[in-house]
Order: C-alpha cells, then sequence, then structure tokens
C-alpha cells in the first residue's frame, strides 16, 4: 500500500471532519449557548456528549460519590484482564478523597482474602495517595494503630506526603518524635524521596530539618527519587549539594561521599538501562568534573559495563582519561589495567583493541597498550 504524504492526510481528516459536523448538526430551542439561532454548537455537543469508547465501569467511577468508591475499588481489582484491571484501580485511586483513602486501602486487604490475588503494588500506591490527599490524618491513624506494627503504611503513606508537603511531614514527624513515639529512621528518608520527586532542589533544603545522624538514610531516596523522575540531569543539583558540603568535617565527609556514591551508581544504573556508552562517558565526565578520582571512575564504570564489546569499553576509559585535566603515567597504567582484566582473549578482544589503537593514533592510552599487547593480533 502506498502511504499518503502527510498534507493528503490533513486534508482528508479535515473532510471527514466537516462531513461528521454536518451529518451531526441538530437544532433546539434558541438558548444563551446557541446565540439565538437554533442551533447547538457541533462542538459543545460533542463535548457534552460521553465518551463512548470508555467502558461504562470507568465512568461509574469517574461519577460515583465518596462513599462508594470503596466497594468499586474492590470490583475493579477482580476485573480478568490485567491492563483493564490496572486501568480501573488506578481511576479509583484518582478519585479518592481526604475523607475515604482509609476504605480505599482496606478494600486492597479484603480484595486478598476474597480472592487471593496479590495487588500490593496498587496497595502501595493507595497508600502513597493518602499521603497526598490526607497526609497528617492518615499518619495520626498509623499512629493510633502503632507506628511498629504500620511501619510499611506509614513509609508509603509518608512518601506521598513528601511529594505535596514535606514541611509539614517532617514536623509531623518531629512532634511524634517529642512526644516520645519510636520513629523508623526510614521515615525521615520517606519524606525525603518524595520531595525529591517533585523537586530535588527542595528536598536537599528539607534535609536540614532532618536531625543529623537520621540524614545518612536519605541519601539513597534522595538520589535515587530524583534520578528516577528527572534523569541523569536532574542529578546536577545533588551533586553541587555534595561537593558544597565541609570536608573538614569528617562526618560531612562522609556524607558527601555516600552521595557521591550513590549517584554514580544512578548514572551508570540509567546509562546500562539505556545500553549506551556514551551516556556512561557523560557520567563519567560529570563526576570528574566535580572532583572524583579518574581512575574510581573508570572501576566503577567498566564494573557495570565489563560485558559491553571491547570498543565501547576502550571509548569509555579513553574520553574519561580526556574529562581528566591532567593523567599521570601511572595513573593511566592503572586503567588500563583494569580495563584488560575485562578482556576476553578468545572472543577477539585483542584483534578489536589492535584496531581501535589504528583508529586512535592520538589517544593517551596508546603506549600502555602498545606496552601490554602483543605487536600482532
Amino acid at each position: 500500500m502506498k502511504h499518503l504524504p502527510a498534507f493528503g492526510f490533513l486534508v482528508a481528516g479535515l473532510a471527514i471532519g466537516i462531513l461528521v459536523g454536518r451529518s451531526g448538526e441538530g437544532t433546539r430551542a434558541a438558548g444563551p449557548d446557541d446565540g439565538g439561532t437554533g442551533t447547538v454548537p457541533v462542538r459543545k455537543r460533542l463535548a457534552e456528549r460521553p465518551n463512548s469508547s470508555e467502558p461504562a465501569s470507568l465512568r461509574a467511577i469517574r461519577s460515583a460519590a465518596p462513599a462508594d468508591l470503596p466497594a468499586l475499588t474492590l470490583r475493579s481489582g477482580k476485573v480478568v484482564d490485567p491492563v483493564e484491571m490496572r486501568r480501573l484501580v488506578s481511576e479509583c485511586l484518582m478519585s479518592m478523597t481526604a475523607e475515604n483513602w482509609e476504605e480505599v486501602v482496606s478494600s486492597f486487604g479484603r480484595l486478598t482474602k476474597e480472592t487471593g490475588r496479590d495487588l500490593a503494588d496498587d496497595w502501595r500506591l493507595a497508600l502513597f495517595r493518602s499521603g497526598q490527599l490526607a497526609g497528617g490524618d492518615a499518619m495520626d491513624t498509623w499512629l493510633a494503630a502503632g507506628l511498629e506494627n504500620r511501619r510499611d503504611q506509614s513509609w508509603h503513606t509518608l512518601h506521598g506526603w513528601g511529594t505535596r508537603d514535606p514541611k509539614a511531614a517532617l514536623e509531623w514527624l518531629r512532634n511524634a518524635a517529642a512526644e516520645g513515639n519510636e520513629l523508623s529512621p526510614t521515615f525521615y528518608a520517606a519524606v525525603i524521596g518524595g520531595a525529591a520527586m517533585t523537586d530535588p532542589a527542595d528536598a536537599i533544603r528539607h534535609l536540614s530539618d532532618v536531625p543529623a545522624p537520621l540524614r545518612k538514610e536519605c541519601v539513597s531516596p534522595l538520589v535515587w527519587d530524583t534520578a528516577s523522575h528527572g534523569g541523569p540531569e536532574s542529578l546536577d543539583p545533588v551533586l553541587r549539594y555534595a561537593d558544597g558540603l565541609d570536608r573538614g568535617d569528617p562526618e560531612s565527609a562522609v556524607f558527601a561521599d555516600r552521595i557521591f556514591a550513590e549517584s554514580t551508581e544512578a548514572l551508570l544504573k540509567m546509562a546500562d538501562s539505556a545500553r549506551d556508552p556514551q551516556k556512561a562517558c557523560d557520567a563519567a565526565a560529570l563526576l570528574i568534573s566535580y572532583g572524583r578520582d579518574p581512575y574510581d571512575v573508570v572501576r566503577s564504570t567498566l564494573g557495570r559495563f565489563r560485558w559491553y564489546h571491547m570498543s565501547d569499553k576502550l571509548k569509555i576509559v579513553d574520553e574519561t582519561l580526556l574529562s581528566a585535566s591532567q593523567s599521570e603515567p601511572a595513573e593511566v597504567a592503572r586503567m588500563v589495567a583494569y580495563l584488560m582484566s575485562t578482556m576476553n582473549a578468545n572472543n577477539g578482544d585483542v584483534a578489536v583493541i589492535h584496531e581501535w589503537m589504528n583508529d586512535h593514533s592520538t589517544s593517551a592510552l596508546l603506549p600502555e597498550l602498545q606496552r601490554r599487547l602483543p605487536s600482532d593480533p
């Protein structure tokens, strides 16, 4: 079949739209929306018409009274088609309110008892949503029930609350601790992680509101929630923050190193997931720009990329070396030695290295590669 050019589709679409509009025209008594002509504008009629492509169950959820939503959530979780089930359950969570959150969350436990289905991920999302909608009221519920037995519920609730009002969530934790309640250190991390989803800079500012001994618990969610929702570039403010910490203070130095270590893992994981060695090179350059040791960066990078093609690994080491302002021969030797430790001589890596050397005659890696390899592939 020949494909119509884009302009042809545009013209055809306009023609169909005109025909549909004409065939759907009708009249009614003159009113304020039709300028007294007696003809209802087509666009208004289409907007008022229910979307017939949506299932009735979806429309029922959207128009349900708050008191009916828990039963609809239970019914949605019993739908056989997993895609449709996920769609309906998600719609229930979006329709949840500060008044019915507890009943909606409880419906997942009922669902498991009645059907044996495990919708743990949806249950966690319901808790997350309850934090967004009910915040302190939801946490008061878990506090009254005993936080020691409601750690999972509390964590996901605080995670959601952190996306909307981390200041209020941290204040709730401070007040609960002041009243003698034993709190999991990860509760603070949940709030910081939630804040990092929406505004990493705001999450960093709120670190000062976390008790100093517990801030180390916040590093992982700060880094991973930032990276997962904003991509590699979103980690820049996190790295700037770590770079600005006072290294004269041993605790601050350890805290900064922990942030850099987690950020390195996150950046390289994203590069690996994308199967993109250039992203690994970019990550290495970013880390080196913040003073990370080039050899340590190479080790971390090749540690994750060691099974990649040798030409990709050579590219990573070469560009990492270029990112470093100065490199001593001993440091280059260490990088090449680690690179060679990932080599598989039986699958042609030696030949690949020789070919790469011919194509990169000005690379600083050449002297070490020549010294370590036989003259012939």
